[in-house]
């Protein structure tokens, strides 16, 4: 996730759960973050953020960005390129194939953690991605983490291929 502070500094943070949901007449990108994340704190006082989704050509970032934190100064020790958002005064990872630029419309509280609920002002998907079809994940190439990082295999199909056909 990309994050600008007041002062304009961008800071990149590696958030697992993102989902989304939907409103009355759009979908909305649903960001949990727990701790007292940089990025947490600029996306609530900026109302704005980038979902960087993250393909395996760029662990290395991801891994550099979660693995320092914003709170102990500028993530500044490894070269990346990133931009200002084509709708929205936002960063976004120049390596990523698919970019959401969001503005945070609700945030709910539970604990240490905060749950943004966000309306999709803009999406960034890189030219090689054919969605006419659907998402083929095989060419999109996540990175999913669940303690550890992993990626995804093969396509095994979709909804109904394995129904029992009498």
């Amino acid at each position: 996730m990309g994050t600008y502070d007041e002062a304009g500094n961008v800071n990149f943070a590696p958030i697992t759960w993102l989902s989304v949901t939907w409103d009355t007449d759009h979908y909305m990108l649903v960001i949990s973050m727990f701790g007292t994340k940089k990025t947490k704190r600029n996306a609530a006082k900026t109302k704005q953020l980038s979902a960087n989704l993250v393909s395996t050509n760029m662990l290395y970032l991801m891994d550099y960005f979660g693995s320092n934190s914003g709170n102990n100064g500028a993530k500044d020790k490894l070269t990346y390129d990133y931009s200002n958002g084509e709708v929205l005064h936002v960063p976004t990872l120049d390596l990523s194939k698919w970019v959401y630029e969001c503005e945070v419309k609700t945030i709910v509280q539970t604990g240490d953690s905060d749950t943004f609920f966000c309306d999709i002002k803009n999406v960034q998907i890189d030219r090689d991605i054919d969605i006419t079809d659907g998402i083929d994940l095989t060419v999109f190439d996540p990175v999913v983490y669940s303690g550890q990082y992993h990626s995804i295999g093969k396509n095994l199909g979709k909804i109904g291929d394995y129904l029992k056909k009498d």
